[in-house]
């Protein structure tokens, strides 16, 4: 029989809360400037029950950061089966989704250090899908070889409609607007 380790409530309650007050302060000035005492009066909690889940503000960010990454990746993958037909504004949408709902203050992040970090790692995730999707032997019947900077413009690209969709009063869908973006980058791939 398998076992399946199931997490305390308040302790997924009060790293939620950590990780909130964290974003939230984040919004206020630079991570490096954060302290455990500010996050800690943020959460409503007190500095020892913060060093019980975390060891730093590094460590909260993180823990943030590998999150994403890890589901950035997942959705990369879940998508990858439609090899020719890859569809960046699905793969788009899903991220931004998730990022959205975690990310309440969106608008007052964007230009933070945080973000910034977050946007690089995103983009290079998609960067070096994006290449090993192309070198793959289907791929190379069909289109030159991309450069370095090509997948690298490709791939920001994809982070760039997200971030400014988040940041937008979002008149447009978010897939409506990764669509047009997929369709141009896709179709502009294809003449070259």
């Amino acid at each position: 029989m398998k076992k399946t380790t199931k997490q305390d409530i308040r302790v997924v309650k009060t790293r939620a809360a950590v990780r909130r007050a964290f974003l939230s302060l984040a919004c206020e000035k630079a991570v490096t400037d954060i302290s455990i005492k500010e996050i800690a009066d943020e959460a409503k909690i007190n500095r020892t029950t913060f060093y019980l889940h975390y060891k730093s503000v590094e460590d909260i960010y993180h823990d943030i950061i590998n999150e994403h990454m890890a589901f950035c990746e997942a959705i990369i993958k879940k998508h990858n089966n439609e090899l020719l037909d890859f569809n960046f504004a699905e793969c788009a949408v899903e991220f931004a989704e998730y990022h959205d709902g975690v990310f309440v203050n969106a608008e007052k992040l964007r230009n933070s250090v945080f973000m910034l970090c977050m946007r690089r790692k995103v983009r290079d995730i998609f960067r070096d899908f994006i290449a090993e999707l192309y070198a793959k032997p289907e791929m190379k019947a069909k289109f030159i070889p991309l450069s370095e900077a090509i997948l690298s413009g490709i791939a920001a690209g994809v982070v760039s409609v997200i971030s400014n969709w988040i940041s937008s009063d979002r008149r447009t869908s978010l897939r409506d607007s990764c669509n047009e973006w997929s369709f141009a980058i896709l179709n502009g791939i294809k003449k070259i």
